[in-house]
């Protein structure tokens, strides 16, 4: 092709002196026009080439992004599965438990006369029954300690329940305190299952060991001891509370890991928390100062902690 360009003009020349005839100067035009074809032809499937490479990186991209997205959906779909399987392990769980509940026995309400609790309610009545006293909770036709009343024949029956109502009521902080507060009073072996559930949702997990350190439980608050290892200030704070409340060690790391927290009302509930399993005595520590001006008194719960931390509660 170049010697073909460079033959040209060589033969232009030739031809304009008069080297070459006018037959042959046709000749030279002819192969010209020829040339600026082909010239124009190559140039036009360059111009394909690169818009075709430019189509194939921006659909090779494409599928990058959607091979990408495939994988972010595929996780949340693990996740989602998980978090059923969860689910259904409960629901397994509260069956059996309902399996086992005594067939003949009496189901009786609160305050009636002998006669009226020999008569046996169905589940489904139970269940009315704890609706309807959740719904004058509610409304504020009962006090909190009547509903603890009515409600705890049938704890078995109402903790799953008033555990879920304490999921879609925390924005309602008076009455999920209330529920935190009828929780507390059920027996401990009828809250391990639904509080376990509870633990595993991030917007309930909180009020769940709250509500595990009312009890003040220790064989309940075992249920806690997987979650020592949490890095959310808030729940962990939460979980060492209650573990301690229940006279468990595991939550007393927690409470002295909460005193460096940057935030004063993370350090002010773990001190408190801490004075009260020791006679009161805040050993020097000041919950309104930050942790790099409170190094005496961190100190100083070290010590403590090393050498009475671990056999405090035996």
């Amino acid at each position: 092709m170049k010697t073909l360009k460079v033959a040209i003009p060589a033969l232009a020349i030739l031809a304009a002196v008069g080297c070459i005839d006018v037959a042959e100067k046709q000749d030279v035009d002819e192969v010209a026009t020829k040339i600026d074809k082909l010239n124009a032809q190559v140039a036009q499937k360059n111009d394909m080439q690169a818009l075709l490479y430019e189509e194939v990186v921006k659909r090779v991209t494409g599928m990058e992004k959607k091979v990408g997205e495939l994988d972010i959906l595929t996780n949340t779909m693990k996740a989602q599965v998980a978090r059923l399987e969860d689910q259904v392990k409960t629901l397994n769980a509260q069956v059996e438990a309902l399996s086992k509940a005594p067939p003949a026995g009496p189901v009786g309400v609160p305050g009636q006369p002998p006669a009226e609790q020999a008569k046996t309610l169905k589940i489904e009545e139970i269940l009315l029954e704890i609706q309807t006293v959740l719904a004058e909770l509610r409304t504020g036709k009962i006090k909190v300690d009547e509903a603890a009343a009515k409600l705890k024949p049938w704890a078995q029956h109402a903790a799953p329940q008033l555990v879920t109502e304490l999921r879609n009521s925390l924005a309602k902080f008076e009455y999920a305190k209330q529920l935190e507060f009828i929780l507390a009073k059920f027996p401990p072996a009828e809250l391990k299952v639904p509080l376990q559930d509870g633990l595993r949702q991030r917007g309930v997990r909180e009020a769940a060991a709250r509500v595990i350190g009312a009890t003040g439980d220790k064989e309940l608050s075992h249920i806690l001891e997987e979650y020592v290892g949490e890095t959310d200030e808030d729940f962990r704070l939460a979980v060492g509370d209650a573990l301690v409340r229940c006279h468990n060690g595991a939550g007393i790391p927690l409470l002295l890991s909460s005193l460096r927290s940057e935030q004063s009302s993370t350090r002010t509930i773990a001190i408190s928390a801490l004075k009260k399993i020791n006679r009161g005595l805040d050993m020097g520590y000041k919950p309104q100062l930050p942790p790099e001006s409170n190094a005496e008194g961190l100190k100083a719960w070290d010590d403590w902690s090393e050498k009475y931390a671990k056999n405090l509660f035996d």
